[in-house]
């Protein structure tokens, strides 16, 4: 299944499975970023979605959009 994740810093796409979890998800965008938020199904963060279920469990399907906020690791602007 084809993932959207919308962050501060853009818009990626993932290929991931149904029986996936979250933090599959989470180790492929954290290889670049820190994130500042935890993946969510709003945009504003409010909700974070469990890393340890499944996407399928999470209720999510293909094609949806997973909200985030992030900074590139060793970002000298932060901190």
């Amino acid at each position: 299944m084809l993932l959207r994740v919308r962050s501060n810093v853009g818009t990626w796409k993932f290929q991931l499975q149904p029986c996936d979890t979250m933090t599959t998800l989470s180790q492929q965008i954290g290889q670049e970023w820190k994130f500042l938020l935890p993946l969510s199904k709003d945009p504003k963060g409010q909700q974070p979605l469990a890393m340890e279920q499944s996407l399928s469990t999470l209720g999510i399907n293909h094609g949806d959009m997973i909200y985030c906020r992030v900074e590139a690791i060793g970002d000298k602007k932060s901190g």
